[in-house]
């Protein structure tokens, strides 16, 4: 599941070090249910694209035999130079 997500993620450009934290559950059938924003980084940009990476790499192909709740968190690092 991590390696689906983080092959979606594509962190903002924005300089500065984030960090953001999203929760959602896996159902059965690798499908995600209630996926929000747990923990912002404090900038819009990069909690959209944790949220998008998470909706991209649904469904779920190593999906838990019954629903689970799963925190993720995100985190980057970027210098404008």
């Amino acid at each position: 599941m991590k390696h689906a997500v983080m092959a979606h993620w594509t962190p903002p450009s924005s300089a500065g070090t984030r960090r953001v934290e999203v929760s959602f559950k896996v159902n059965a059938n690798g499908a995600i249910q209630d996926l929000k924003v747990e923990r912002s980084s404090g900038s819009d940009e990069a909690d959209r694209a944790a949220l998008k990476a998470v909706t991209d790499a649904a469904p779920f192909l190593c999906a838990p035999a019954n629903s689970t709740i799963v925190h993720f968190q995100f985190g980057y690092e970027s210098v404008r130079r």
